[in-house]
């Protein structure tokens, strides 16, 4: 009969400890879920969303002097240079539990088509909210009813993950 600490010893074997090398499977294709690749369209586009406001700022200021390191300038700059700064930082406070959530799901290996749709949604509408937020588009608040629209699929996003890891 074997014992507690014999049974531990067996389960405590280097073999079945051993973390897998981060190569293995190196060279072979997976297919990229969906809520993956739209978490890294997401951050692609909420990474690159500085080039507008820099361009806008050495454009409208020139290239930065070492005065402007310690005594950030203060002429004034176009309205679309202050919309594209807003919109840079509406995308990074908004990223953060996007991706939290898509990392949770793909950690339980949840992928439903909810989760699918809601992922691609929410990129779509960031990115258009993005554009819309730059080009100073006020009509029928469509900004407001964009940033609506994909933090309700954030949510819808959240939910069906909690609904999925609490056994659908």
């Amino acid at each position: 009969m074997p014992t507690t600490i014999g049974t531990a010893e067996k389960m405590l074997s280097k073999k079945e400890c051993e973390l897998p090398h981060p190569f293995d499977g190196f060279g072979r294709r997976e297919r990229v879920k969906t809520e993956l690749l739209y978490l890294t369209l997401t951050a692609l586009l909420t990474g690159t969303l500085w080039v507008p406001v820099v361009s806008g700022y050495v454009m409208t200021r020139g290239p930065l002097r070492v005065i402007d390191y310690q005594v950030a300038p203060s002429t004034p700059l176009p309205h679309w240079v202050n919309r594209a700064n807003r919109a840079h930082m509406n995308a990074v406070e908004s990223f953060a539990p996007f991706a939290a959530v898509v990392l949770v799901a793909a950690t339980l290996h949840i992928s439903t088509p909810i989760t699918a749709t809601a992922a691609a949604v929410y990129f779509w509408v960031r990115l258009a909210h993005a554009v819309v937020h730059v080009l100073g588009v006020g009509a029928l608040r469509v900004r407001t009813a964009l940033f609506t629209i994909g933090w309700g699929a954030f949510v819808t996003f959240a939910v069906e993950t909690l609904r999925q890891a609490n056994g659908g």
